[in-house]
């Protein structure tokens, strides 16, 4: 690899305000021999930009990893740092392949991951760490994963092809992720003793719903009796499978229960008898019970009844109804 840096004259034209310095950058790809090799593809920062001879003339300041590749060569991997108004030349040396071999390009998105490159007999012919990697293997079926604490194992299968770059990229997702979770209480208000919904979903492996309700799965719906007038607060938490949690509250508003009296119809007659003579009694309600007193005690919501007293003088008789709520 030849790289030159033609220094540019000491003195410079004035830049307008606001114009960010640039740089030039000039590749051109040879063999080994010194024999142009045109029409190779040059990548800057993983991107295609153009084919051999490349010029630039607008390159910002930075580091920058710059790849020539051609099918039939090995790749050419370098990486510059740029500085303001300067010209870079990069001469990119290009070796042929060997008829029985293919060249692999492995890139992965994390630092510090194990990649391996297994052959069809389960051998490890590739072991690195580095986030971008060439190597030239025989022409064949190869695994390549990359692994890496607190992440799942990544893995791609590959063929390499005689004369030709493969690539592969393998992605390490994290999986430190919290789920989703959408939770909610259904009702907004509801009456002491009344049912009231609940509904969640998740991506995790479980939620835990308190209340009294516990550890349920991923999504589902339940019901519950609110007993108690107030605000009553649910509180959701889903899990991942590494207990990564995310957390959802949801309220629903409980009143008192409207308390409706049963309805009493109560009749005694006559209005006057004669000493021995029955009273005669008679009742209705939508209710499920009626007391009256006098002796008679507790009936059913319908009926009638007589009643004779041994002693003369005014009776009162009194009749309570009463609803499935002891109304």
């Amino acid at each position: 690899m030849l790289i030159l840096l033609l220094a540019m004259a000491c003195s410079k034209a004035q830049l307008p305000l606001g114009v960010e310095p640039v740089s030039t950058l000039e590749v051109t790809a040879i063999d080994p021999e010194g024999r142009n090799v045109d029409s190779a593809k040059v990548f800057l920062n993983g991107k295609l930009v153009g084919m051999t001879p490349y010029r630039n003339e607008e390159l910002k300041a930075g580091l920058i990893a710059i790849r020539v590749e051609k099918e039939g060569f090995r790749l050419f991997t370098s990486q510059l740092v740029v500085q303001q108004e300067q010209t870079y030349s990069i001469e990119a040396v290009l070796t042929p392949l060997d008829p029985t071999e293919g060249e692999l390009l492995i890139t992965v998105n994390q630092d510090s991951a194990l990649v391996k490159v297994k052959d069809a007999n389960d051998n490890v012919v590739v072991e690195t760490y580095e986030r971008t990697s060439k190597h030239v293997l025989p022409a064949g079926a190869y695994v390549v994963s990359a692994e890496k604490p607190g992440f799942p194992m990544a893995v791609q299968a590959v063929n390499v092809v005689v004369g030709q770059t493969v690539s592969v990229h393998l992605e390490l997702v994290d999986n430190s992720q919290p789920p989703s979770l959408d939770f909610q209480v259904v009702e907004d208000t509801v009456e002491v003793g009344s049912m009231v919904t609940l509904t969640w979903q998740s991506d995790g492996v479980r939620v835990i719903i308190d209340q009294g309700i516990g550890e349920r799965g991923p999504s589902g719906t339940e019901q519950m009796v609110c007993t108690q007038p107030g605000t009553k607060v649910f509180t959701a938490t889903a899990y991942s499978a590494e207990d990564v949690a995310t957390e959802r509250k949801d309220s629903v508003y409980v009143v008192p229960k409207t308390v409706i009296p049963p309805t009493l119809e109560f009749d005694a007659s006559p209005d006057t008898l004669m000493f021995g003579e029955p009273v005669f009694l008679q009742w209705h309600t939508n209710g499920f019970q009626v007391a009256i007193d006098q002796g008679v005690g507790l009936r059913g919501p319908d009926g009638t009844e007589e009643v004779v007293f041994q002693n003369p003088g005014k009776k009162v008789f009194t009749a309570i109804a009463f609803g499935e709520d002891d109304t």
